[in-house]
């Protein structure tokens, strides 16, 4: 299976991951954030439960499993003889304490939020990940900023919000790097949640102090209007707020992967390749249904 020829090199390029953003949690180390957790066998594969993240990514998942969180009779997943549960895992800290207490088998988050947990993760051989399949390469994150910051050399001096231990570190160092510029340059403000009330949006709005901010699409364009567009102030918008950097241009930045632990790929190997198989028909049937969409321009049946 092609995702599994795939493993090795992912498995370098976490490396590379974990070494590129190891200054990532200034605040504290990532062990401290997941705080004590004991490490314990995988509690059940029935239903086995399977995190996902607010990413575009993941209709692959859902229509795999009958577009539901929990696995539907006749989905793909339901033949291949799985039983999923779908959980929400934007509070990627949150999914590592799930991971080490044996309630999942796997993460659902990026290279970089994976490498940022490396420390915890690889401190029990049970517990260390093997990358089983790339979802995507993002093409829908963005760095958001006031009308001040008109490019990524603009950044210097400014106060930026991202979500701690989110999906958007890795863009933001990649931002920095490419105008030659470090950590050390700019303030960073740390959030909870990737959106809502305690995500970086939020406080960007309610915070002038904060020059930018790091977003998925639906927050981009509650601020901007759209990826080519600069808020009004009008209907919700902010004035001035613009795109400085989007993965649309740094489109290697951001990797969305599954990782699983050690112990569980290795007791059962055909439920990780079921699960893969699973996520590659659903993306197969998820690309048919959008090239019909895009011939008829009718949004119905599957699709819709």
């Amino acid at each position: 299976m092609t995702s599994f020829r795939m493993i090795s090199a992912m498995a370098l390029g976490l490396i590379v991951a974990i070494t590129t953003t190891s200054n990532a949690q200034d605040t504290k180390k990532f062990s401290e954030l997941v705080g004590p957790v004991g490490v314990q066998d995988v509690k059940a594969t029935d239903p086995l439960v399977v995190p996902y993240i607010t990413w575009g990514g993941e209709s692959a998942t859902f229509y795999a499993n009958g577009t539901s969180l929990t696995t539907k009779d006749g989905s793909i997943y339901n033949k291949l003889g799985l039983n999923l549960k779908l959980t929400n895992g934007d509070d990627f800290i949150a999914q590592v304490r799930d991971y080490l207490s044996g309630k999942t088998p796997f993460l659902r988050g990026t290279y970089r939020m994976v490498g940022q947990a490396s420390e915890v993760l690889g401190a029990d051989p049970r517990t260390k990940p093997v990358v089983i399949l790339q979802l995507s390469w993002s093409a829908g994150d963005h760095i958001v900023s006031r009308k001040e910051v008109k490019t990524l050399n603009d950044l210097k001096g400014k106060t930026i919000a991202c979500q701690q231990g989110g999906p958007h570190v890795g863009l933001l160092y990649d931002a920095l790097r490419a105008a030659q510029l470090t950590k050390d340059d700019v303030t960073i403000k740390w959030v909870t949640d990737l959106s809502g009330a305690n995500g970086p949006a939020a406080l960007m709005r309610r915070d002038k102090t904060v020059d930018a901010c790091c977003v998925i699409t639906p927050d981009m364009e509650g601020l901007t209007g759209g990826l080519d567009k600069t808020g009004s102030g009008a209907e919700g918008t902010v004035e001035g707020a613009h795109v400085v950097v989007s993965t649309a241009q740094m489109s290697r930045s951001i990797a969305d992967v599954y990782v699983v632990r050690s112990d569980f790929y290795k007791a059962h190997p055909d439920v990780v390749q079921k699960f893969v198989a699973g996520y590659v028909a659903g993306t197969e049937k998820v690309v048919a249904l959008r090239k019909g969409y895009g011939e008829t321009n009718r949004l119905e049946g599957d699709y819709k």
